[in-house]
């Protein structure tokens, strides 16, 4: 028998967007379970340098209300190895996992290596140009 797919993915989603509403339709479309690993204000400086315009409460409520993510995890560090091994270790027997993120970025990105080491499918969906969280931050 078949699974069912769960597809998960991480990010910052700061000044929620049409490219994050895009890449978040997009993973629902293709999954029976959306899970969403949403980094903390600390590991968003760590990853891009920057702090993010809007908190973590603020962020995780912004997922909350679009009602596409069935479940949210917060994600204290910059790499989020952890959280993924939790996912997949919860989800695995149950589901067929694959991490989706957007195309900006494939060569490396935070947890990459513990998606390899555990074998799950990576895919990577078209960004969508001419929008992001940087560019609404430098028009402000």
């Amino acid at each position: 028998m078949k699974k069912e797919t769960l597809i998960f993915n991480a990010g910052i989603y700061d000044l929620m967007h049409r490219g994050h509403l895009n890449l978040l339709r997009r993973m629902r479309e293709r999954s029976d379970k959306l899970v969403i690993v949403i980094h903390d204000d600390k590991s968003c400086f760590e990853i891009k340098d920057k702090i993010p315009i809007q908190d973590l409460d603020h962020r995780i409520n912004n997922l909350t209300i679009i009602n596409i993510p069935d479940e949210i995890y917060p994600a204290y560090t910059a790499d989020p190895a952890m959280i993924f091994a939790k996912i997949i270790h919860k989800y695995s027997d149950e589901y067929d996992l694959i991490y989706m993120r957007g195309d900006d970025l494939v060569d490396d990105f935070p947890g990459k290596w513990q998606l390899e080491e555990h074998g799950i499918k990576i895919e990577y969906l078209p960004y969508t140009k001419g929008v992001s969280s940087s560019q609404i931050k430098d028009s402000l």
